[in-house]
């Protein structure tokens, strides 16, 4: 908290005084884990983005590489930004793969090596604060729910690319992670028999598709009805003869 210099207003007993947060007094951290880059992100407590960097990396990069890289990756972006690594307070991570809720990571593929550890726990060591590590399919079905502002209460977030796909689940505008993480793993579910090459090939399959496209609506071939012929005479359409029924005699 820090008080607000204001003009001073003469009133009856103690004069007011007006504080304020100071956002700049901690910071947050926000690291986007993928197969072929690392991207970190620094703000302050109001969600004001104060810096951002970016590094790619070959996906064949060991798990050890990866979090030296990670490291040199924040000290980089803390740097520019002018904030001490002591002032974070928090810090986010995303990954792919079922993220377990003590912070191990299942990922099978994609990723060498990235599967079997806590990720929370190599990363806590770079911060001193609480380490937050999610799946990133869910991490975007979370923030589509805060963009929203309460508007959809449930609905699912699907992310595909060419080599998995991803579920987020809100129900009853809250994040459903289900057990050990597991809610919208699709890509990693035997027991459906989708195997990680098999998913493989279904979204590159998907990415490679074209959206349908509507057929062409088809032309109406029945003539036109001819309009009655008008008498030059009176003006009047000539009346159509037409016979009438004979009815039965009982």
């Amino acid at each position: 908290m820090t008080e607000i210099n204001s003009t001073p207003v003469r009133t009856v007993g103690r004069p007011a005084r007006s504080f304020g947060f100071r956002y700049g007094a901690a910071h947050l951290v926000a690291l986007q884990l993928e197969a072929g880059q690392i991207q970190a992100t620094v703000a302050d407590l109001a969600a004001e983005v104060l810096g951002e960097r970016r590094m790619t990396l070959p996906i064949a990069t060991s798990r050890h590489e990866r979090l030296a890289l990670l490291d040199r990756c924040v000290a980089g972006l803390l740097g520019a930004a002018g904030v001490e690594r002591s002032s974070v307070v928090a810090v986010t991570v995303s990954t792919p793969g079922i993220v377990q809720d003590d912070g191990t990571i299942d990922l099978p593929m994609t990723m060498p090596d990235w599967t079997g550890f806590s990720l929370s726990d190599a990363v806590g060591q770079l911060f001193d604060c609480p380490v937050r590590v999610e799946n990133d399919a869910k991490l975007a079905a979370l923030g589509e729910k805060w963009s929203r502002d309460g508007e959809v209460r449930d609905f699912v977030y699907v992310f595909a690319d060419e080599a998995r796909i991803g579920i987020g689940l809100v129900v009853q505008n809250e994040l459903y992670r289900g057990r050990d993480g597991g809610a919208g793993e699709i890509t990693w579910a035997p027991s459906w028999g989708c195997t990680p090459c098999r998913a493989r090939r279904w979204t590159a399959s998907t990415m490679r598709t074209p959206p349908p496209t509507r057929p062409p609506r088809r032309s109406s071939t029945r003539p036109a009805r001819a309009r009655p012929k008008r008498s030059r005479r009176s003006g009047r359409s000539p009346k159509l003869w037409c016979p009438r029924s004979r009815r039965s005699r009982g």
